[in-house]
């Protein structure tokens, strides 16, 4: 029987000079580790958004610190359709979007 293959997340950051970084984190095995890893790592993400906290965040593997200012998208893939569709979710509701 075949080892399932890891679980990476992977964040893909496009900037206003159009290069892209991918930034990858090993996933935890539970669904519970999953959801801690995406929120820990998309809380550093929204707190850039908050106009209280400096416009920059934080990202490893590797590491660059972006300048909200200068980030274009932040495109995450790796995970279940229904992991993706939860986390597009709260981050509409953290951010204040609409869904169209």
């Amino acid at each position: 029987m075949a080892t399932p293959a890891p679980v990476i997340l992977v964040l893909s950051v496009t900037t206003i000079s159009g290069q892209v970084t991918r930034h990858t984190y090993q996933a935890p095995q539970s669904k519970e580790g999953v959801s801690d890893l995406v929120a820990r790592t998309t809380a550093r993400i929204d707190d850039a958004f908050d106009p209280a906290t400096p416009r920059g965040f934080v990202l490893e593997n590797p590491m660059v610190i972006y300048n909200l200012d200068h980030v274009v998208s932040i495109t995450i893939g790796g995970l279940s359709d229904h992991d993706l569709s939860e986390l597009a979710q709260k981050t509409r509701q953290k951010l204040g979007f609409r869904a169209n």
